[in-house]
């Protein structure tokens, strides 16, 4: 790596925590080996709550992983331009609802800095935008952290246990924004309650393409 932040697509996000500056990015099908990497280092227990198995990052889960043509991802980027975290939104336009199943993984040693929360609001926004109305999450039952979030984010979620997880239902129109100084995500729309964004410093990105997109300045603080 050279030490800056690369990125084929323009920048959604940036700040800084404890472990270091980050930036946030759509995910593009050249980000196949890096996301391999961050798949691999990822401890036994953070692939099992996100896989619901330990994996060894094969050609096929990695084209799930990076293929945008097949679902909303996104990668978040050390200032090493080393991926540390991914979520993935998967819309599900058969359903009866306009509905996407989301998840999202953060590396071991950036976990309970925020980026999870982060991310996360970051998918809703941009399902919000392309007219989804319910997030579907499935979750291991001692995955207490990423539980916690989806709690803070969507009080009164419905949950719905089965033999090995947690199925949980989200209405998007109960997104419970980021408040203050935890900010780091616009409003999406009229979907959701519209917040002060003083706490957003933003700064404009110009892709490679040429066109300008806001980057959010954020210093995220909740697990």
């Amino acid at each position: 790596m050279n030490g800056t932040l690369a990125y084929p697509t323009c920048p959604i996000a940036s700040g800084t925590t404890h472990a270091g500056r980050y930036l946030v990015r759509e995910a593009d099908p050249a980000d196949c080996d890096l996301i391999g990497e961050f798949v691999s280092g990822l401890s036994v227990q953070s692939q099992y709550f996100r896989f619901f198995t330990a994996v060894a990052p094969g050609p096929a889960l990695l084209r799930l992983l990076s293929d945008t043509s097949r679902a909303d991802l996104l990668v978040v980027t050390s200032d090493r331009g080393v991926i540390v975290g991914h979520g993935k939104a998967v819309d599900a336009p058969s359903r009866a609802v306009a509905s996407a199943d989301v998840a999202v993984v953060i590396a071991d040693a950036w976990q309970g800095r925020g980026l999870g929360t982060m991310v996360l609001d970051l998918m809703v926004a941009r399902s919000a935008r392309r007219g989804v109305t319910v997030l579907e999450f499935e979750v291991l039952p001692d995955n207490a952290r990423m539980l916690g979030i989806i709690d803070r984010r969507f009080p009164g979620a419905s949950r719905t246990r089965t033999a090995d997880s947690i199925s949980i239902r989200a209405d998007i129109t109960t997104w419970r924004q980021p408040r203050g100084g935890e900010q780091h995500v616009a409003p999406p729309s009229s979907t959701a309650p519209s917040v002060a964004s003083a706490s957003v410093a933003r700064v404009r990105g110009v892709c490679a393409s040429g066109h300008q997109g806001a980057v959010h300045e954020s210093r995220p603080h909740a697990a």
